[in-house]
């Protein structure tokens, strides 16, 4: 092979290595997780909240606040639906659901959430504490983009 022929080789090999690592960070996946339906209601608080949220898998939403007898719907951006579905479908999502399940008698004012995902529907208590990072972060997302 003479070396033009090489070097031109060697351009093709080296462009087409850097095309096929571009678009993504080390690690990250470009799979979807499944689109399950979401359910929150959040009670308690020093004002005696009563509210729900019941997002459908394509991501439109039905928030009610119970106490105030007033409904909205809306729909999740497609970024927001993917964020939510990631966090839903992790499965520390579900370990922190299970190991903070109990009720912390000694929080007067917190919130205590009803979380379902695909119809398992799991208690939890949130009084404030950094416990249950992945857990916070679902009803963050959720409350930032919603009513909620």
């Amino acid at each position: 092979m003479s070396s033009p022929r090489l070097v031109a080789l060697a351009v093709v090999v080296v462009a087409g290595g850097l095309v096929a690592g571009c678009g993504r960070a080390a690690g990250e996946t470009s799979v979807t997780p499944p689109a399950v339906p979401v359910s929150m209601s959040r009670t308690g608080g020093i004002a005696g909240v009563s509210q729900s949220i019941d997002i459908a898998p394509d991501g439109t939403w039905v928030y009610t606040d119970k106490r105030m007898n007033q409904s909205e719907r809306g729909a999740l951006g497609p970024d927001q639906r993917l964020q939510l579905l990631r966090l839903v479908n992790d499965p520390v999502f579900s370990q922190e659901l299970s190991k903070f399940a109990k009720p912390d008698t000694t929080c007067a004012d917190g919130f205590h959430y009803t979380i379902s995902t695909n119809g398992d529907a799991r208690s939890f208590e949130d009084c404030g504490s950094t416990d249950a990072p992945t857990v916070k972060a679902a009803i963050t997302m959720v409350t930032q983009a919603t009513p909620f």
